[in-house]
């Protein structure tokens, strides 16, 4: 099973704005956010825009943008909040 950025009419970018998360540094193909994992809110997690990834730099959480929707959808349902 190959993976690409033409599976998905969205990108991770679109994955972050529609959680709602907190960015807080912008360049050309990554992102820092505070991560709702581990409550970091010191930007560490790293979202890069080209390869649709993710990682925290604190706790060491990563995915794909899936995983990001689906993790935090899951954190929701079980009460924990960002």
């Amino acid at each position: 099973m190959t993976s690409s950025s033409d599976t998905f009419p969205f990108g991770i970018a679109d994955v972050v704005e529609l959680l709602g998360l907190t960015v807080r540094r912008r360049l050309p193909s990554s992102l820092y956010l505070n991560c709702p994992f581990c409550g970091d809110q010191r930007g560490r997690l790293n979202v890069n825009t080209d390869k649709n990834v993710w990682r925290c730099n604190r706790c060491g959480a990563a995915g794909g943008m899936l995983a990001l929707y689906s993790h935090n959808l899951y954190a929701k349902w079980l009460g924990i909040r960002f």
